[in-house]
């Protein structure tokens, strides 16, 4: 399986992206940055596509994703789209140790989109009617849901404590 190291470049915004893919045609691969992604959405897939580096070693696109990224220093520069350096591994570093240019890149991204839970009700009807009823009634199991216990004091260690308590821990 042939291994591609790429750059792309937006034509309209001059936007670039450092990427490897494992896909056919590398030159109709869109990229999986986030920001990346995001400014394709936004501009249109006007892209043109480099090829770096070709190769069957996922060794060798790491050596040279690492290179070029500390080259062009493709995080905290502007002009590159990329939110990590690219070690060929699809970004298993999961958000860890993000610099301040990543997190600012994250945030102009993240800008003007609604909240994710937008307009939603913050509880269900059917919940809700639950949580109401949840101190007026027994659960079906007969125990008191929501009530304060009743508390008696333990023969034993002169404790106060409640019905339940005192049937499992304190019954000698």
């Amino acid at each position: 399986m042939t291994i591609y190291l790429y750059v792309k470049t937006h034509n309209k915004t001059g936007l670039k992206y450092l990427g490897k893919t494992t896909s056919k045609d590398p030159h109709k691969y869109k990229g999986s940055g986030t920001y990346w992604l995001s400014h394709i959405k936004k501009h249109g897939y006007d892209v043109s596509t480099e090829i770096i580096k070709e190769t069957f070693s996922k060794d060798e696109i790491t050596h040279w994703g690492v290179y070029y990224s500390d080259l062009w220093n493709v995080v905290e520069y502007n002009s590159w789209a990329n939110l990590k350096p690219e070690t060929g591994d699809g970004g298993s570093a999961g958000g860890i140790n993000k610099t301040l240019t990543t997190r600012t890149k994250i945030s102009i991204t993240m800008k003007g989109r609604p909240a994710h839970n937008k307009g939603k009700k913050q509880i269900h009807k059917k919940h809700q009617s639950r949580k109401s009823n949840l101190f007026n009634h027994k659960g079906s199991n007969g125990k008191l849901l929501g009530q304060i216990r009743p508390k008696l004091c333990c023969v034993c260690c002169k404790k106060e404590v409640d019905v339940a308590n005192l049937a499992k821990y304190h019954a000698h």
